[in-house]
């Protein structure tokens, strides 16, 4: 069966947490007036949709795309000074010579496909941001749509990725070297969980199973 990969961005492919909580802590506070407590709030946010969780916890709605906006320019002033996980290249790349692969992220389209052409990573069919859509549960069950018959993988690191698509019905592969802890990751009963980038090979290989 022809395997579909979907991966987050940010925790996954790029270290990225800790300019990316200082940017949007500052932001937050500075501009909208609204406070987020500490690291751990922030990583709360990530249990479910990101900015659902944001309104949640009292930011404005009518502010978000605002904040996107906003979030945007930062993002391009963090993005090229941040690291590629090591190990991630060299698997995306021999992933994607007999795989179709997407990112979807909470981040921006645009500033992603920089960033990966900035490692010469050229593996991806599509990037699709949250410029383009905020629902990943809504990218996800796009994407199930328009590749009916192949086996559909979620990589992510957070606990609100893994629950989205375990609600689209497809696997999910939590990565544990990114936002989110292996403890509050299996707490959410990924289809499976690794703790090194080359470990997908061999689920890929035996993927065959129910959700």
């Amino acid at each position: 069966m022809r395997k579909l990969l979907i991966f987050d961005f940010d925790g996954v492919i790029v270290d990225s947490l800790e300019p990316i909580w200082k940017y949007i802590k500052n932001l937050c506070q500075q501009k909208y007036h609204f406070h987020l407590a500490s690291k751990k709030e922030f990583l709360s946010l990530f249990d479910g949709n990101f900015y659902t969780k944001l309104v949640d916890l009292g930011f404005p709605e009518e502010n978000i795309k605002n904040l996107i906006k906003d979030f945007s320019e930062g993002l391009a002033i963090i993005y090229p000074s941040t690291n590629i996980f090591p190990g991630v290249t060299e698997v995306l790349k021999n992933l994607s010579h007999q795989n179709e692969m997407f990112v979807i992220s909470s981040s921006i389209s645009n500033l992603i496909e920089k960033r990966l052409k900035q490692s010469n990573i050229n593996c991806f069919n599509d990037v699709i941001g949250a410029d383009k859509e905020l629902s990943k549960r809504i990218k996800i069950d796009e994407l199930k749509k328009n590749n009916q018959g192949s086996e559909l993988f979620l990589v992510s690191d957070t606990v609100g990725d893994i629950l989205e698509a375990k609600e689209s019905g497809i696997l999910t592969i939590a990565v544990t070297w990114g936002y989110h802890s292996k403890e509050h990751l299996e707490g959410a009963l990924p289809s499976f969980t690794i703790d090194k980038p080359e470990q997908i090979y061999k689920i890929l290989k035996h993927s065959q199973l129910p959700v």
